[in-house]
């Protein structure tokens, strides 16, 4: 779906009822949403007043309008802000640079600490953002209490927020990249509808 103005939705496809991979585009944010799960990856912050903006003066030294860090230079739906948080280039939007750059839901992963737990998968820079914090939140409602589950401030570690074991898996770092996956605190066999997100903001 599609939406310009928050109330009129457009339809891209019309997937079915078991389809995991409906995608939503609205206010520089993008939700990915399965049967009974959503992923949420927001794109609505400020910029902070370091790394981002030497970031910038490489990518835009023009200083258009469309540098701005909410604008989208390259149009795939990712602001320039967001580009710079997760590695991707703000001048394309093809390849690992678009859509396919965001946050993934998975709803099985082979790790034993993920096994039957709605998981976010992120693909980040490494080493991170120094002024950027990541957060992975859960809740059972878009609108209800968002809880979180995962923090990263800058290049530090990630914590696991809720107590009890650790649902964080780490890849193994390659080619300047890591992938990052984080498990629901509350595993799928409970029978409660849930929604992960991942939400980005500067260290200030």
């Amino acid at each position: 779906l599609v939406s310009t103005d928050g109330a009129n939705w457009t339809p891209l496809t019309t997937p079915s009822l078991d389809d995991r991979n409906a995608a939503i585009f609205f206010n520089n944010t993008f939700i990915t949403a399965g049967k009974n799960h959503s992923i949420r990856q927001s794109g609505t912050i400020l910029p902070s007043a370091n790394g981002y903006y030497a970031w910038r003066e490489s990518n835009f030294p023009d200083h258009d309008p469309l540098s701005t860090p909410q604008a989208d230079r390259d149009g795939d739906g990712i602001s320039n802000l967001i580009e710079y948080a997760l590695g991707s280039s703000p001048l394309s939007g093809s390849a690992n640079n678009g859509p396919s750059a965001l946050p993934q839901a998975l709803i099985a992963s082979p790790e034993a600490l993920l096994s039957g737990r709605l998981t976010l998968q992120v693909n980040l820079p490494d080493p991170a953002a120094s002024d950027i914090i990541h957060v992975v939140e859960a809740a059972s409602s878009p609108a209800g209490t968002w809880t979180p589950l995962a923090t990263k401030v800058g290049t530090g570690a990630w914590t696991w927020n809720p107590g009890d074991t650790s649902r964080i898996v780490l890849g193994t770092p390659a080619s300047g990249r890591i992938i990052v996956k984080v498990g629901d605190s509350v595993t799928m066999s409970a029978g409660i509808r849930r929604f992960l997100r991942l939400k980005t903001y500067p260290n200030q």
